[in-house]
């Protein structure tokens, strides 16, 4: 009798488990940062702090370089930090001549509110809005998403016209490049009803074009993940870079190999049909 009190124990606990994941994974996906105190916390030289509001009312924050009739780069950033810990990428495309928005996610910097997959995709949808109500072209827009905001980027292009997406350490779906990395977590469809981050399904079906950098040592993303996305696009260019996960973006402007992709595919392409 005791041990089947056991069993009946250890099968609710189990199965209160199972239930509770979806809604504890949020706390070990996002990695929301405040904005730091000081100099650090404002924008570059040639940037300016600008903020607008959510669909749901939220106060959103961002960092605005007008493009002066150039090429704009709407940075959607990853799941950790925030627009300050992008602080010289933004000030060395501003150096360039290159538009930028770098937009906070709700509950990232000075954006209020609380992250998840459905604000990230809102978010980007309110800053593309704001960009095109500011006078900026659609064919003027090149959508950056680092990592996590892959996501969001690829899936706002899917429906709202731009020259091109640049998609940082791109992968699967958060389920699938969990499933490789980390095999003791439960991938189940069940467990994962929300916060997917589907990525390579919106890849498949994309006609503009696409820049895909990948990390060889990417310690968090699979190669063979990445690589997924990469033979499911139409019209992509690939860039592997040595080093790892973080710092992937830098690298790709540093080297100029977003900037080039980016001021050639705005010259090239012209307006989306």
């Amino acid at each position: 009798m005791k041990l089947l009190r056991w069993v009946i124990g250890g099968a609710c606990a189990a199965a209160l488990l199972f239930l509770a994941t979806p809604f504890a994974l949020p706390y070990f996906i996002f990695r929301p940062e405040p904005l730091p105190q000081g100099n650090n916390g404002r924008p570059p030289s040639g940037a300016e702090a600008v903020e607008f509001p959510a669909r749901d009312g939220s106060r959103l924050t961002a960092w605005w370089v007008r493009p002066n009739g150039r090429a704009m780069l709407l940075i959607l950033h990853g799941r950790s930090g925030n627009v300050a810990t992008r602080k010289d990428i933004v000030g060395q495309l501003a150096e360039q001549g290159f538009g930028v928005l770098a937009v906070d996610y709700r509950g990232y910097g000075a954006s209020e509110g609380y992250p998840s997959e459905a604000g990230f995709l809102e978010d980007a949808e309110t800053a593309y809005s704001w960009l095109i109500t500011h006078g900026v072209k659609p064919s003027q827009i090149v959508i950056v998403g680092q990592s996590l905001g892959n996501s969001a980027a690829i899936r706002l292009a899917s429906h709202r016209p731009v020259a091109a997406v640049a998609l940082i350490s791109p992968f699967t779906s958060l389920p699938e490049a969990a499933a490789i990395k980390y095999r003791w977590l439960p991938t189940s469809t069940a467990l994962w009803w929300r916060n997917r981050f589907e990525v390579q399904d919106y890849v498949a079906e994309f006609q503009r074009p696409l820049f895909l950098a990948v990390a060889r040592h990417d310690e968090l993303i699979a190669r063979s993940n990445a690589l997924a996305v990469v033979s499911s696009a139409q019209k992509a260019t690939l860039v592997e870079s040595e080093g790892p996960h973080d710092g992937m973006l830098r690298r790709m402007v540093e080297d100029g190999a977003l900037q080039h992709f980016t001021a050639e595919v705005v010259r090239r392409e012209g307006p989306p049909g």
